[in-house]
């Protein structure tokens, strides 16, 4: 037993061996090898008294967590990637500042968790309050919890009178034009076909019963067209936590990928049905099933099936029933009141609704506070009940029936009017295009606007839009020097139909003399006076720039910028950025291998083939400045390297660290006490991550107030043990003596507590006090100011917990442990720079030239931060400086310059 153990209580003791059993009860023999695990010294972190603290013991298959109760004295816990349901332990845990629960099993949230005061997210690889990432909430759902904690506070008390569960769910029916899709929902509800079934334009919508296991399930089946033109359009309709259906035929080969693809890139991880249609026609049609299950793995079940002969129905409506019961949001709890709004609105035959009429029916149905409202008016956006966009121009019309905005835009796009004009839409024509049963002309422009938002379209002008997806397929004639370009190719492992016509859309105001067509654009920015072509190829899945002119790398760098943040609307989308070989345009090497190279100090690479080597700089510097690389290598690593040591639990970076700051005031500025203790308690909430604790001590907490009576030992022992002292001044000065005043300074001076000190005045008219006061006031101030103390007045509290928290912001970045993590961190602001003393620098060398790797150079980082420059403000900024600048250059090149 380690030395560590032996200082711990016995109920601490207990619990921790009792994790390690449960532990071993899930792993083998050989896996605990492999992870060489040993709770007490690398995933157990313990503080000074020897009491756990923080513990990590992520991926272990853990499902129970009773022993955790008797660690009263948590602040961190890691339990990601286990087996976990159940957080009746946590219950009592009052201390925890974070709990990492990402990749559980966790269903149903108990109220309670918020009465740990920590903010609830559900965000991939986030360190901070409570992280509830991918796991199959239910209650409340995934929705709300991404909402924040109010949503889910607003969900719980939502839930204080009669509730049911949800038995709702959304089945979506994708695939090309003419695969069955209708014919196959027409068999789901044992209806005949014709043979002839005319094709789905736009949505249809159908709910059925059904019957499956113990449940009767409302099903809403969504009948998606599979025509080509409305797929961008259809994207905005697929939802997470719902159930697919991918309906193939043998007359599109290898299309079954690219649905795949777009579900995964919307559905998240919804189960997925494959029905392989019309094997009446062709009975050996088939896909490989082996591949697309270790590839996908939202594919549940292959279905061979004709929908023209009725084979396969039976079983296919049989594996529907089982998968239905999988999917998450089928157990999710509603209050009965949330139930009969949403009645109410199914129960409407309007096509849409405003806002104002829905915030009716919730009062009348008793769903009376806003954030409830807000809550269930986006839930039923999500399961479709409704369409619903907070944007200003959208935000007043609830669709209630997707069918009519669907139809709308299927037949705005199918017009004569828009094929004749390639894309090229006129508003004031949509009274041709649309009648007033397909839409009324004043919510012809909200249709538009709804194109808008999903980028299928962009403003011309005033009354002219244009839609990328119908502009000429033929590429204009034009010159462009392509010799002279910079080439880019963006590489896709599947390219959405929708991200060039997106990228037009965003980009438009840059295209060159209407220079643009169904694959490609060719924009002109006059500032940068360059050029750029951007062509698609959907069949080889790339996207292919070309840009010219004096500051062609600035605007290759804008349209990368826009294609990234395209590409973020698409879940999985694996995109790979490829640069030409100079002179070997067939050659290309991939932009993230080059920095790989450039990290490592490679200054070359070599291709076998043509057994040359080729500068690893000249390529990158084609493509982006060295100055913005380093940047965006040092928030990878700042990244990475938070991620690290959250993960690890390292004692040396993880560790506690108490800033505790002495506040004293007289008792006639009470509001500005509160004020600065609210600022204290928010800067805390931020700074818990960085193992960083502000411990504010006020005088009048210790059962005084600042202008009592007070023995004066008590007042040296409480101000002299803090690291900072506040002291606000008014209209009296009270008892706070110059001889007090005095031994703070002097303290400080030579070196010892407190290492800060702050003086504050407020401002006042001075015709309001008493000459004796006012005497007083100013022969203070006149002292302080000769101890070379600063001093500053402030007339609102605003401006005083603003000038405070700059101040504390500089004392926490002056901290050991924040030096260190500094130095990954870009864009340091340098407040000041001094003259460094020769010592310092021979330390600041001595870094650099340390040979044991990074771990020799943060103890260096850390015991310089703790000697010389601990107590010295300006130096410490300019030392950051120095560090940051040296460091940048010793990971980017191993070369010190002086």
């Amino acid at each position: 037993m380690s030395t560590q153990r032996t200082k711990m209580n016995p109920y601490e003791l207990k619990a921790l061996e009792k994790i390690e059993d449960l532990i071993s009860e899930k792993i083998s023999i050989k896996q605990k090898l492999e992870k060489k695990m040993s709770l007490g010294n690398n995933a157990c972190l313990l503080d000074d008294n020897a009491s756990i603290i923080g513990l990590n013991i992520w991926d272990n298959q853990i499902s129970d967590l009773s022993a955790l109760k008797e660690l009263k004295n948590l602040t961190q816990i890691y339990l990601s990637s286990n087996q976990i349901s159940d957080l009746s332990a946590l219950k009592e845990l009052k201390n925890l500042t974070l709990i990492n629960l990402s990749y559980n099993q966790i269903k149903k949230l108990p109220e309670y968790i918020l009465n740990l005061n920590l903010d609830i997210h559900y965000k991939e690889g986030y360190f901070e309050g409570i992280n509830l990432y991918n796991n199959p909430l239910e209650n409340p759902s995934i929705e709300i919890i991404k909402q924040g904690n109010e949503a889910i506070k607003s969900y719980f008390e939502s839930l204080k009178g009669e509730q049911q569960p949800l038995n709702e769910v959304k089945v979506l029916l994708v695939g090309y034009g003419g695969a069955g899709k209708t014919s196959l929902v027409k068999k789901i509800f044992n209806e005949n076909i014709d043979g002839n079934e005319s094709k789905t334009n736009g949505i249809k919508i159908r709910d059925l019963n059904i019957q499956t296991g113990d449940k009767d399930v409302l099903v809403h089946f969504w009948d998606f067209g599979g025509q080509e033109i409305m797929h961008s359009t259809h994207q905005f309709f697929l939802s997470k936590r719902s159930l697919y259906v991918l309906v193939l035929d043998d007359r599109k080969e290898d299309n079954e990928e690219y649905w795949l693809k777009l579900i995964e890139s919307f559905g998240g991880n919804s189960p997925i049905l494959i029905a392989l249609n019309k094997m009446d026609e062709n009975p050996s049609f088939d896909v490989n099933r082996k591949f697309l299950l270790e590839k996908y793995k939202g594919v549940k079940e292959f279905i061979r099936i004709s929908c023209k002969d009725g084979k396969g129905i039976n079983e296919f409506n049989e594996k529907l029933k089982k998968h239905l019961l999988n999917v998450e949001i089928l157990e999710t709890t509603w209050a009965k009141s949330w139930f009969n709004v949403k009645e109410k609105l199914q129960d409407m035959t309007n096509h849409y609704i405003s806002y104002e009429y829905y915030k009716n029916i919730c009062e009348n149905e008793n769903v009376k506070k806003q954030e409830h409202q807000k809550t269930l008016v986006t839930f039923l956006n999500d399961l479709g009940v409704i369409v619903y966009f907070s944007d200003l121009e959208l935000c007043d019309t609830n669709v209630l029936n997707p069918e009519w905005v669907t139809n709308a835009v299927y037949k705005i796009i199918n017009s004569n009017q828009l094929a004749e004009n390639k894309g090229v839409l006129d508003i004031n024509s949509l009274s041709e295009i649309l009648t007033i049963e397909d839409c009324p002309r004043e919510k012809q422009q909200y249709v538009v606007n709804l194109m808008k938002k999903f980028e299928l379209c962009y403003e011309i002008d005033k009354h002219t839009v244009l839609l990328p997806d119908l502009l000429d397929k033929q590429e204009p004639e034009f010159n462009f020097a392509y010799d002279d370009a910079l080439r880019l190719t963006i590489k896709y492992d599947y390219l959405p139909k929708s991200v060039l016509p997106r990228c037009i859309v965003k980009l438009n105001t840059y295209i060159k003399d209407k220079l643009n067509w169904r694959t490609g654009v060719v924009l002109e920015n006059k500032p940068f006076d360059s050029t750029a072509i951007i062509k698609a190829d959907v069949n080889d899945k790339k996207i292919d720039l070309y840009i010219t002119g004096r500051q062609k790398r600035e605007f290759l760098s804008m349209i990368r910028g826009t294609f990234n943040i395209i590409h973020k609307k698409f879940e999985k989308l694996t995109v790979y950025e490829l640069i030409p070989v100079p002179g070997y345009e067939d050659y290309t090497i991939e932009y993230d291998e080059l920095i790989g190279y450039e990290l490592e100090n490679k200054k070359e690479f070599f291709i076998g083939k043509l057994r040359k080597s080729f500068d690893v700089q000249f390529l990158l510097n084609r493509i982006v400045k060295k100055e913005e690389r380093a940047k965006s290598y040092h928030d990878k690593e700042q990244t990475k390297y938070e991620t690290q040591q959250t993960q690890t639990l390292n004692t040396n970076i993880t560790s506690k660290v108490e800033i505790s700051i002495f506040l004293a005031s007289s008792k006639e500025l009470k509001p500005e006490r509160e004020g600065i203790d609210l600022l204290i308690s928010s800067m805390n909430r931020s700074l818990h991550k960085k193992g960083i604790f502000l411990n504010l001590v006020m005088w009048e907490e210790q059962g005084h107030a600042f202008n009592d009576t007070r023995k004066q030992e008590d007042f040296n022992k409480k101000m002299l043990n803090c690291d900072v002292v506040i002291v606000l001044f008014y209209k009296k000065i009270g008892e706070f003596t110059r001889e007090e005043f005095s031994i703070a300074y002097e303290n400080l001076k030579q070196g010892e507590k407190p290492n800060f000190l702050y003086v504050y005045f407020k401002k006042f008219d001075y015709t309001e006090t008493s000459p004796d006061d006012l005497t007083t006031i100013l022969e203070l101030q006149r002292e302080i100011e000769s101890y070379g103390q600063f001093i500053k007045y402030f007339k609102e509290i605003d401006d005083l917990k603003y000038d405070l928290q700059n101040q504390l912001d500089i004392i926490v970045n002056l901290s050991p442990l924040n030096i260190i993590n500094q130095i990954y961190k870009k864009n340091y602001e340098i407040f000041t720079m001094v003259e460094i003393p020769f010592d310092i620098i021979y330390q600041v060398e001595k870094i650099f030239d340390a040979k044991n790797g990074d771990n020799n150079f943060f103890k260096l980082i850390n015991d310089l931060f703790y000697g010389e420059a601990k107590n010295n403000l300006d130096l410490s900024n300019a030392l950051s400086k120095i560090i940051m600048d040296y460091y940048y250059d010793y990971k980017l090149k191993k070369n010190v310059q002086n």
